[in-house]
């Protein structure tokens, strides 16, 4: 029995190391690409604010134009690289999860079956709290 359960852990041990190594490159890529989209939309906003009239400048603060555009930069690369990327990673997650459960035996499937419910409801109120507060 004990060569089962040592067999067993070293196992669920692979498997972890094995997903943390991949998750590390997905998240790295998903910072890498969302450094990269921040960048080429810094660019294009300077060039669209070099191409204003001058009319435009006086009639907003100037100092403002730094800190603003840094502010909106930094949310769109936070949510590109993390949020994003959190999101694709869950659903991913979820997903291995049930085929897990449906290809590993009646049991798991039959927790995951009754575990559902339960997690549609949830995923309902999450939607209905977020339609009210957008």
């Amino acid at each position: 029995m004990s060569e089962v359960i040592a067999k067993t852990s070293k196992l669920v041990a692979g498997v972890a190391v094995i997903i943390a190594v991949f998750a590390y490159i997905f998240f790295a890529f998903w910072q890498h690409l969302a450094e990269n989209i921040s960048l080429n939309l810094r660019k294009l906003y300077l060039r669209a604010l070099l191409k204003q009239e001058v009319a435009y400048f006086e009639r907003i603060k100037i100092e403002e134009i730094p800190s603003k555009m840094g502010e909106i930069f930094e949310t769109v690369q936070s949510s590109i690289g993390e949020k994003y990327a959190n999101l694709i990673f869950a659903v991913f997650t979820g997903i291995g999860g049930c085929v897990f459960a449906f290809t590993a035996g009646k049991t798991y499937t039959l927790a995951l079956i009754a575990y559902l419910p339960v997690f549609f409801l949830i995923l309902g109120t999450f939607g209905i709290m977020v339609k009210k507060i957008t």
